[in-house]
């Protein structure tokens, strides 16, 4: 009469273990590579507080320009946005932390990475043009 064998033979087991480690690595690589979750995650994360900081700003913009005209329609020359004084009254308006420091777009103190132009137009028009 034959024996029977029970249980895993090391071979069997040694296979199992190289499949799991290859599955591993395979894991490790897709959530911490440079295509990876946490790649992705950082980058649409800076994507988003550059987004944030270009509206503000484009927002802010919309507030000085609407500023300088009074209850008539009319520009007062006190509030009149000019090329010199544009990032002083845009940067007045800027909320959520934001300031536009040397050109650059601060929130708090931290850089965002865009620098910000504007244009003002022959019609007391403001444009503001970025950078990244």
């Amino acid at each position: 009469m034959l024996k029977e064998n029970k249980g895993v033979t090391l071979v069997a087991l040694v296979i199992t273990i190289i499949v799991l480690l290859i599955l591993a690595g395979v894991t490790l690589s897709m959530v911490m590579g440079d295509s990876g979750i946490f790649s992705k995650a950082n980058k649409a994360s800076s994507e988003t507080t550059i987004s944030s900081a270009k509206d503000a700003v484009r927002l802010a913009t919309l507030e000085a320009v609407t500023d300088q005209y009074d209850d008539n329609g009319a520009i007062t020359t006190a509030n009149e946005i000019t090329s010199e004084n544009v990032a002083t009254k845009v940067g007045a308006k800027l909320q959520d932390g934001y300031k536009i420091q040397d050109g650059k777009i601060m929130q708090g103190t931290t850089d965002t990475g865009v620098t910000v132009t504007f244009t003002v137009g022959s019609n007391h028009s403001v444009t503001p043009t970025f950078n990244k």
